[in-house]
């Protein structure tokens, strides 16, 4: 594993924390955009699917329900992908910028309950489960790693 210079050899377990949530919200954004393109599962049945393909909502005509849908899964699926790989990143080979930068590591802590809680309000069980592994793994390395206790 690369470590950057200066790195304080503790905080490899504060790092791997953190690519582990990092990890898992990659896993979920990954899968949900699969589950968007290779099966039915976030898919609207035929019926409404084909409503949705002449509902227009009043921003613009120029789209439909049906493609705001997709376009919304797909740009939610790739903020996931973008936190896992910038946080996982970041805590693999550069950990001493991210648990030096109280700024970061807020925004991934916000970003984290943020999520959580727009699962545990809107969603289903799966991606509540997974963004609350995640936002325990990332708060305890991020306290870890910034105190330098790990």
């Amino acid at each position: 594993m690369a470590r950057s210079r200066g790195s304080r050899p503790g905080r490899a377990v504060s790092g791997g924390l953190l690519a582990a949530a990092a990890t898992v919200v990659g896993v979920l954004g990954a899968g949900h955009l699969v589950l968007l393109y290779a099966s039915p599962t976030l898919s609207p049945d035929d019926d409404l699917a084909k409503r949705l393909a002449v509902s227009v909502v009043p921003l613009s005509d120029a789209t439909n329900v049906l493609r705001l849908w997709v376009g919304f899964n797909v740009s939610h699926s790739l903020g996931a992908l973008v936190f896992a790989l910038t946080f996982g990143y970041l805590a693999l080979a550069h950990d001493e910028l991210l648990f030096d930068s109280p700024y970061l590591l807020v925004i991934g802590a916000a970003y984290l309950l943020t999520m959580l809680l727009t699962s545990v309000r809107y969603w289903f069980n799966v991606p509540s489960i997974g963004l609350a592994l995640s936002t325990v793994l990332y708060l305890a390395g991020a306290v870890l790693g910034a105190t330098g206790l790990a």
